[in-house]
């Protein structure tokens, strides 16, 4: 009996060692390959919301048309549109785009969600302007009506949609959708929702289905950090595979590291900083007056903090028109903008009537009021502190103090937006085409998705001439002018046109798209962003090809083994007992 419980042992030590084997290789082969990016941003699902657009427009969802690298639209979720008169468009979607839950995208999902957008002023609200409704004609053909004859059709490339049966299911149709927090998203993109923990993280996984392919990654995670320091260290010790909107000062570092790849490219965006223009705001009353703004942005070095801060990165910036579009950018008007000069803005404020009082340092009003601003920062910012704090020191040099916060962009932005409780907020704004970042200083737009309040007659009647303009260089010529308004009345202080700095590991990934507007940027233009994403071959980890025999069957044979080894045991126990 020894012997027969020796040789079982001799044959089951194979069988375990080939069973461990074998899972290792099949568990190998099932492990999923992650790309973790970090953020310093915020995050929202609900796409009337307004945030994250790169996550919008390149994970979760799409648009009916994407721009390619040189921003040019290109069809998307939709095959093409064609204009049958002034006042229609026929858009024709493609019949192989599906939600995340597998039910078929139809022309009726793209109708529910323009119907919510034009009866309910949002964060998409701007795109859509010139809209009068939507016609389903079939499943996947949409008739748009416009108002008027209009040139500009932005909703093409920046709107995002919902799932009808999912929202009217959740009985969001009514003004709720501005808030509903929408989650867990259902999408029609590459990537379908897994797992989120605000603040934290984001959990996306690849999804099958996708209509122009499966991502060539299993897993997108987004991992969100209140600070750059803390997110370039986590990449510095490879917990992350690429970083987004990193300060420009890290650039000399990052580059010294080896394996590693910085992309450093100017964006369709620009930084500025916003100023409460409200009527009847309980902004400080000093900014309602041209004359203190105008001395404001006499008193900012524009290139200064580009070339001590940013490392010369981004492009100093005249209009809230980037170069980037072209014919509509008013070159012709760069030198309105005035030099730096804070002996010229001190003399400003002077002849307006604002002076030092009580020799403090601080110019007052004239019943007493110190020049000293509220000034809020988004803490996403790359070096938003510092930006503050020089500017802070030029601006007292003139006899006007500020009180910067950080502050998170969501919170932020609901300030701005949706109060007149605030003074002077920096941050800034991503361009998704020329129509709808002009709207943003429109009457229409205070109090939904502005960052001035501003309501100017006359401001309006140039948007709306720009809106219905088809001539595209007589249109270009009024945008020109819009853009030399609001310098010359200073209703926008911008800094400069974005350079995205972002940095990945090359040694490791390829198949990175950097244009348009950046690889990884949480508000991008970039609909390929994550799409070819894959790991190079060399660093592929090399598992032998997994035998025939799994584990089920290994299992099998090793019981069936012992089983005859057993039978044979016991009948040659019988015989020696006959034998004897």
């Amino acid at each position: 009996m020894r012997t027969t419980i020796v040789l079982i042992i001799i044959l089951l030590i194979p069988i375990c060692i080939m069973s461990f084997t074998q899972t290792q290789i099949i568990q190998a082969q099932k492990a999923p390959v992650t790309f973790t990016l970090g953020w310093v941003g915020v995050i929202k699902f609900n796409p009337f919301a307004g945030y994250a657009y790169g996550i919008y427009r390149s994970a979760l969802y799409g648009t009916l048309f994407r721009y390619d690298e040189n921003l040019n639209p290109v069809p998307w979720v939709a095959e093409k549109y064609e204009r049958v008169d002034p006042t229609t468009v026929i858009v024709y979607l493609r019949k192989d785009v599906k939600w995340h839950d597998g039910k078929p995208f139809t022309a009726e999902d793209v109708k529910f969600t323009f119907d919510l957008i034009l009866k309910y002023k949002g964060a998409m609200s701007r795109f859509m302007t010139g809209v009068k409704e939507a016609v389903v004609r079939d499943s996947y053909t949409l008739e748009v009506r416009l108002k008027e004859p209009i040139g500009p059709l932005p909703w093409l490339t920046s709107v995002y949609f919902v799932p009808k049966h999912i929202w009217t299911k959740n009985n969001i149709t009514d003004e709720k959708c501005l808030t509903y927090e929408y989650i867990p998203p259902v999408g029609y993109g590459p990537f379908k929702f897994v797992e989120w923990k605000p603040g934290e993280y984001l959990v996306l996984e690849a999804f099958n289905e996708f209509f122009a392919g499966k991502p060539k990654i299993d897993r997108l995670v987004v991992r969100l950090f209140a600070e750059h320091e803390t997110m370039i260290a986590a990449f510095r010790a490879k917990e992350l595979d690429a970083i987004a909107e990193i300060p420009a000062a890290a650039i000399p570092e990052l580059e010294k590291i080896s394996g590693v790849k910085v992309i450093k490219e100017v964006i369709p965006r620009f930084d500025d900083i916003y100023i409460n223009l409200a009527k009847n705001g309980s902004q400080h009353p000093a900014l309602l007056d041209r004359e203190v703004r105008w001395a404001l942005l006499h008193a900012i070095d524009v290139d200064y903090l580009i070339n001590n801060l940013y490392y010369g990165a981004p492009v100093k910036a005249f209009s809230i028109i980037p170069p980037s579009f072209g014919q509509y950018y008013a070159k012709e008007y760069e030198d309105i903008r005035p030099k730096f000069n804070l002996t010229k803005a001190a003399e400003i404020l002077e002849k307006a009537g604002y002076v030092d009082k009580d020799g403090d340092g601080i110019r007052e009003t004239r019943d007493g009021k110190p020049l000293r601003f509220r000034f809020w920062v988004y803490n996403g910012f790359p070096l938003g502190a510092r930006v503050a704090e020089i500017i802070r020191d030029w601006w007292h040099k003139i006899g006007v103090d500020i009180d910067y916060v950080l502050m998170e962009g969501g919170v932020l932005w609901d300030k701005v937006s949706k109060t007149k409780d605030w003074d002077l907020a920096m941050w800034g704004w991503t361009v998704h085409d020329e129509s709808s970042i002009l709207y943003a200083w429109t009457s229409e737009a205070a109090g939904v998705y502005s960052s001035s309040w501003l309501q100017d007659a006359k401001y309006d009647e140039m948007y709306h001439k720009q809106l219905t303009t088809l001539n595209n260089e007589e249109r270009a010529k009024v945008i020109k002018e819009m853009q030399k308004y609001i310098i010359e009345n200073v209703y926008d202080i911008t800094l400069w046109y974005t350079a995205t700095i972002e940095a990945y590991w090359a040694s490791k990934w390829e198949g990175i798209i950097s244009k348009p507007g950046g690889a990884f940027r949480p508000y991008g233009h970039n609909s390929l962003m994550y799409l070819n994403i894959k790991l190079k071959e060399e660093t592929i980890t090399t598992t032998p090809t997994p035998s025939y025999i799994d584990l089920t069957s290994t299992s099998l044979i090793a019981i069936i083994l012992i089983a005859v080894v057993v039978i044979i045991a016991i009948v040659t126990k019988k015989r020696k007992r006959i034998e004897s």
